[in-house]
């Protein structure tokens, strides 16, 4: 009942009381399995409502009490990306990559990769940018090529070989 209680809460957009509910059942029924999809769920919620400094820590939080948890994979992905949204590229560099470690075959691999991908390119890491392009066309080929990847690894590849960005643009 708490859970349709908090799900309810979640369509209202009632972030607190959805918050709320959420962590009364992880600590009134910390045993049970929605305990854990419970705490998972709190650091989405956030992350939906771009309160992406509020969705770290609950994302942290799952991690320190569910490490290895069903949601593991979900929570360092977006927990990268808040990094990536509150504008620190090189936690969200470590963290997507850390996720690419430790969990090789999930379904955050493809975005986890084209955010690596964006984030090298933006701190002029033009090289470690194209491996991740290059990954991408490999494994993904239909999703990257309507992604545009195969245009990007054509850019990266000029930006290695020590083009300027300007004139990368304008070719």
């Amino acid at each position: 009942c708490l859970y349709q209680e908090s799900q309810i809460y979640v369509k209202q957009k009632d972030i607190e009381h959805a918050d709320q509910m959420y962590a009364q059942i992880q600590a009134e029924y910390p045993s049970d399995e929605l305990a854990e999809e419970s705490m998972y769920r709190r650091g989405e919620l956030y992350y939906t409502a771009h309160q992406y400094e509020t969705a770290l820590k609950r994302f942290a939080e799952y991690d320190r009490v569910y490490a290895g948890g069903k949601f593991s994979d979900a929570s360092w992905y977006f927990s990268a990306d808040c990094y990536a949204k509150t504008g620190n590229a090189d936690r969200a560099i470590m963290q997507n990559n850390a996720l690419l470690k430790k969990y090789p075959v999930c379904t955050y691999v493809y975005s986890a990769r084209k955010n690596l991908m964006t984030l090298y390119r933006a701190s002029g890491d033009y090289a470690d940018a194209l491996v991740q392009a290059r990954m991408l066309l490999t494994s993904y080929r239909d999703q990257a090529d309507s992604d545009g990847i195969e245009t990007q690894a054509a850019e990266l590849e000029k930006l290695a070989a020590g083009s300027g960005e300007a004139v990368v643009k304008k070719q």
